[in-house]
């Protein structure tokens, strides 16, 4: 029997491979594997996230689990083991959501960065999605020149009526 109380951010349940289990990925960055038919808990993948883990997805051939975090990162898990097999790093933010047909090598991330991802499960990774990040970058980088801007402005403004006074 579990003892501590979980912060559950995101379930998936593996009947469709008829194992009757469910993953649940954790605000402490752990996933926890129940048995649905015994309630009883099988396994612990732990040491893949230092943060909450916000999404999860089974791999195309059923043999690995996607989980995202806010560490920003993805990992890849063996199922069976529980051992990490990969992390794909690449997003600036939290990655909040995961999606993977079953037939595809490929699967894709969200992110706080603005940014979706399209990820090789052979480890090859494409971002397919990234105008809105590009659109932000710019924006800040106009509005610190501008706050720049007028900063100078200010400054010569000043000059301008202590010579004036003199």
């Amino acid at each position: 029997m579990l003892i501590k109380t979980l912060l559950v951010n995101t379930i998936i349940d593996a009947n469709q491979a008829k194992s009757y289990q469910l993953f649940l990925g954790c605000g402490d960055g752990v996933i926890y594997v129940f048995d649905l038919k015994t309630k009883q808990l099988l396994k612990l993948f732990k040491g893949g996230h230092s943060e909450s883990i916000n999404s999860m997805a089974f791999t195309y051939q059923g043999q690995f689990l996607l989980s995202a975090s806010d560490d920003k990162d993805i990992t890849q898990w063996d199922i069976q083991t529980a051992q990490v097999v990969k992390t794909y790093p690449g997003h600036l933010r939290s990655v909040k959501c995961l999606a993977h047909h079953e037939k595809s090598p490929f699967f894709y991330s969200g992110s706080l960065d603005n940014s979706i991802r399209k990820w090789d499960i052979g480890f090859r990774m494409e971002a397919i999605l990234t105008e809105m990040a590009e659109k932000a970058r710019i924006e800040a980088e106009k509005a610190a020149a501008l706050a720049k801007a007028k900063e100078e402005a200010a400054k010569k403004k000043g000059k301008k009526k202590g010579k004036k006074k003199k």
